[in-house]
């Protein structure tokens, strides 16, 4: 049987709150996605560390988490 892949788009523009609380929210569903692409649409300011903390978290789920800026 074909197993199906699931990916998940997240795209921020300077709000790393609101980043923060969706990559969280995505990463608890109760089938998490495979892969969670973060694009951020703001070249001046990463906010990579609003979601740094929570690469543990994406592991134990076995999620690859992508973060592009």
């Amino acid at each position: 049987m074909h197993q199906v892949k699931l990916g998940v788009y997240t795209p921020t523009y300077r709000n790393p709150a609101q980043l923060r609380c969706s990559v969280l929210q995505t990463l608890m569903q109760t089938r998490p996605p495979d892969v969670l692409v973060v694009f951020q649409d703001h070249k001046q300011d990463s906010y990579a560390w609003a979601i740094k903390d929570l690469l543990p978290l994406a592991l134990i789920r076995g999620v690859e988490l992508v973060y592009n800026y």
